[in-house]
């Protein structure tokens, strides 16, 4: 009887030793650092998201949540940078969530792989070169975009387009060496090309070494620099805020804003329309009629409207009512970013060594605010498959924008009412309505004298001696041929002093567009 009750009293001992320990390892706190760039009002949306996501995380889990949230500043410098980062670590933070530009956390993802600890980048982020395993990315592969633009330049039947953008803002040259390929790829397999490209310098090094109008004059003389004969549809394919502001501004002082123009945008400017970033005033003066891509967030979900309400609460408390008041793309996957770490934190806590916490990261699968997430074993985000990958479609008008409806992956453009393979109506550069056919103002030059009047003549005003018009049968079969264009053609003539020969010489060497009897 004895030793029944002691074998009894021993095994009541081991279960409740298994549950104690159980329940320690469960209630274990977790450590997670995040360094943001609260200067933009993306870095201020994705610490308020962080923050959010911590909070929830505690309400709901036996397991603590210790976050601590370092600021720095666009003028941050490196040193500055890895110092916060490196006070994170010394405080205990078992993995740190960067957010702002790639460059920035570059300093960071580079510190983490030599302490080993995981870092999670919010930053458009190349595949590193040499790699850092233990760097995470929460951006999905720019191929996705790049289909969508080259859908959005299909549609229109633009045949040719000039791409802009920052050197080197993601770094490692990702946007020459693999964002401009992958772009190339996807026009010339929709039956475009890539006509000229413009590199502008890091937005940092311009504004570092000059002061405001020499910065505006380096963008100013790089788009004077763009052959006038060539498209005048424009992509932008990556920008900081601050070039935006400036290559807009310079863009409608040079006549680049006018009927015949077209301009779309990627994520990196469509995210900034509703924020402080890119006022109102400054929208409804300097963009009007551009496109933009941006990251498509379903926001119809029960999940994504009470964190919507209580995002709005938070930002409104802490920065007020400034710009858009529903998270965007970049708050979502910020929230996102925690949930995968405090996931992983959870389902390690018997064993919770940085590789441990990593392998949980990158073996996690679940339904997050910005969709499906799950990670290859390189540390990104999967290439997407059919109806994963969205991006919605908008048109600047006035001092907003408008939904023309959203692109997804397998499936092209749907226009949320009518649920078809279209856009909505766009309100174009210049205020037309009529698609543009991408070439601007053509100026065409027409003899000044001719034999036969009849075919073309060129008409002047006696008192003042400018042209009052150009008239002919050259002419009229021209314009009667402009009616049956799907798209606007914009021109002017241009009366040409000269022989014949010289004319076609002109039309030979590009230096403009001619039309003669």
């Amino acid at each position: 009887m004895l030793q029944n009750n002691m074998r009894a009293s021993f095994l009541s001992f081991l279960l409740l030793f298994f549950c104690s320990s159980l329940f320690s390892a469960k209630a274990a706190s977790v450590y997670i650092g995040a360094l943001v760039n609260t200067e933009s009002r993306v870095g201020r949306e994705q610490k308020v998201a962080i923050e959010i996501a911590g909070r929830r995380y505690n309400s709901s889990s036996s397991s603590s949540l210790l976050l601590r949230v370092s600021e720095f500043s666009s003028s941050a410098d490196p040193l500055e940078i890895y110092t916060k980062a490196q006070d994170l670590m010394n405080w205990g933070a078992e993995a740190i969530i960067g957010a702002g530009t790639w460059p920035e956390v570059a300093i960071l993802a580079r510190l983490g792989s030599t302490a080993r600890i995981p870092v999670i980048s919010l930053a458009t982020t190349p595949t590193p070169s040499p790699p850092m395993p233990f760097l995470v990315r929460m951006s999905y592969p720019n191929s996705g975009e790049a289909r969508c633009l080259s859908d959005v330049v299909r549609s229109y039947k633009w045949r040719r387009v000039i791409v802009l953008y920052e050197d080197d803002i993601y770094g490692g040259g990702s946007i020459s060496g693999v964002l401009l390929p992958t772009l190339s790829d996807a026009l010339r397999a929709g039956g475009s090309r890539i006509d000229y490209h413009v590199a502008f310098p890091p937005w940092h090094t311009v504004s570092s070494s000059s002061d405001d109008d020499d910065a505006a004059d380096t963008v100013r003389q790089k788009l004077k620099h763009i052959p006038p004969q060539l498209s005048k549809v424009f992509i932008v394919l990556g920008s900081s805020p601050e070039l935006a502001v400036h290559l807009f501004k310079e863009a409608k002082l040079l006549g680049m804003m006018t009927k015949g123009h077209v301009w779309i945008v990627t994520d990196d400017i469509t995210s900034l329309l509703d924020s402080s970033d890119l006022s109102p005033s400054f929208v409804s003066s300097y963009m009007q009629g551009a496109i933009g891509i941006g990251s498509y967030v379903n926001t119809t979900t029960s999940f994504f409207r009470d964190f919507s309400w209580e995002f709005q609460q938070r930002f409104d408390q802490e920065y007020g009512t400034k710009g858009r008041r529903q998270p965007g793309m970049h708050a979502v996957r910020a929230y996102d970013a925690v949930h995968a770490l405090a996931d992983a934190a959870a389902e390690r806590a018997e064993n919770r060594s940085s590789i441990a916490l990593l392998e949980g990261v990158l073996l996690g699968n679940f339904s997050g605010l910005s969709g499906s997430i799950s990670f290859t074993r390189e540390g990104g985000l999967p290439e997407a498959g059919r109806g994963t990958s969205a991006f919605r479609v908008l048109n600047v008008v006035g001092r907003s924008y408008r939904e023309l409806g959203f692109w997804s992956e397998g499936y092209g453009f749907l226009e949320e009412e009518k649920g078809v393979d279209v856009l909505g109506p766009v309100f174009w550069p210049g205020g037309t309505a009529k698609t543009p056919g991408g070439w601007g103002m053509l100026r065409i030059g027409v003899p000044n004298h001719t034999t036969f009047n009849q075919f073309v003549k060129v008409e002047y005003d006696d008192s003042s001696g400018k042209v009052k018009g150009v008239t002919g049968f050259c002419i009229n079969v021209f314009r009667e041929i402009l009616k049956h264009l799907s798209y606007e053609l914009y021109y002017e003539f241009i009366p040409f002093v000269g022989s014949y020969d010289d004319l076609v010489n002109r039309v030979a060497s590009q230096v403009g567009t001619y039309l003669s009897s």
